[in-house]
């Protein structure tokens, strides 16, 4: 290991990036017909389109992990995923972990990227995230939800798309800050059917977390819809 370690060359960000052409990880959202519904690929642009330095952004452990790999984050923003363990739905509770660090730097905000699946593992953490806010040791957060109606990545990997384990039903999600007792003045939520929504609903998000607010965006997307990076996945089913 020392003799390996003595072999690689130390990376810098100009060495990395000089090799590359300048659209190289920079995602374009998608030139959606009328009434199309969002796309994993749409989520990722409209996302990378509101990311500032100092940003801190957790992803949980689906589809999108693997289609954010390519992105070109700002300088001096965070990424998280558990994928190490398959910890779904841990990014929920991280986000808030997150958030009760940074409440002291306004400038530093919390976004985390979750899927339906994985958020029915942890979803009360919302009410955590809440409380915390209101006993003001905690900021707002933009809480991303995919909601392709089940557990996408395991229909991926187990090539079994209609098995019904990996069917999920199918919640309110903008409700469930109000379900955990918020009132109107401690959360925003958006619902997003229209790929051409996606942007105005992510800056949304970010007016309702400058105020301090949990600021949930539900994209709902086709049950089978998938990043591009991520496509691998599903070799030999259907359409892929």
């Amino acid at each position: 290991m020392r003799e390996l370690a003595s072999a690689l060359r130390k990376r810098t960000d100009s060495d990395y990036w000089q090799r590359r052409a300048p659209s190289c990880g920079i995602m374009t959202l998608p030139d959606y017909p009328v009434g199309a519904p969002p796309s994993c690929d749409g989520v990722l642009a409209a996302l990378q389109s509101i990311l500032k330095a100092g940003d801190i952004v957790m992803f949980d452990t689906f589809t999108l992990t693997f289609g954010a790999l390519p992105m070109r984050l700002p300088a001096g923003v965070t990424y998280h995923s558990q994928s190490l363990w398959g910890s779904i739905g841990s990014a929920l509770p991280m986000s808030g972990g997150a958030a009760s660090a940074v409440a002291h730097d306004p400038a530093r905000r919390v976004i985390v990227l979750i899927g339906d699946g994985c958020l029915h593992m942890t979803a009360t953490h919302l009410g955590t995230m809440l409380a915390e806010r209101k006993a003001n040791c905690s900021g707002g957060i933009i809480c991303i939800v995919i909601n392709n109606k089940g557990y996408q990545i395991e229909k991926l990997i187990l090539k079994r798309v209609d098995a019904a384990y990996n069917e999920i039903p199918n919640w309110r999600y903008t409700e469930l800050p109000h379900a955990f007792g918020a009132s109107p003045d401690d959360f925003i939520s958006v619902a997003v059917d229209d790929g051409r929504q996606l942007v105005a609903a992510m800056h949304a998000a970010v007016e309702g977390q400058a105020q301090g607010k949990l600021a949930l965006v539900e994209v709902r997307t086709p049950p089978m819809d998938v990043p591009a990076a991520a496509r691998y996945i599903g070799h030999g089913l259907p359409g892929f």
